[in-house]
């Protein structure tokens, strides 16, 4: 996105199992809403993961995260991983200033 881009007025993460129509879903709104199918995918993992393992603290993925949410400026970030999941929880916290 470039930093002429409006704000997002949506701003929705989805996540579903694999061959569960996430990249159909993310098909659908591309023609009206800036979407993008599991975005920065490997590094996303690669976070979750170390958190799981207790190698980040959740001030680190929020940071993280908002930097991404920041940089891509994406109404719909629409992802497969059960994983990704984890993500979905530290986002709700973020929305509810935890």
């Amino acid at each position: 996105m470039s930093s002429d881009s409006p704000a997002p007025h949506v701003r929705a993460f989805c996540v579903g199992q694999a061959k569960s129509g996430t990249a159909s879903l993310a098909g659908l709104l591309s023609g009206s809403y800036r979407v993008a199918h599991e975005p920065e995918r490997a590094e996303t993992l690669d976070l979750i993961l170390r958190e799981a393992r207790g190698q980040l603290s959740p001030s680190a993925v929020r940071a993280y995260l908002r930097a991404r949410d920041a940089r891509l400026g994406l109404e719909y970030d629409v992802a497969r991983s059960p994983q990704l999941s984890r993500c979905v929880r530290i986002v709700g916290r973020m929305i509810r200033g935890g």
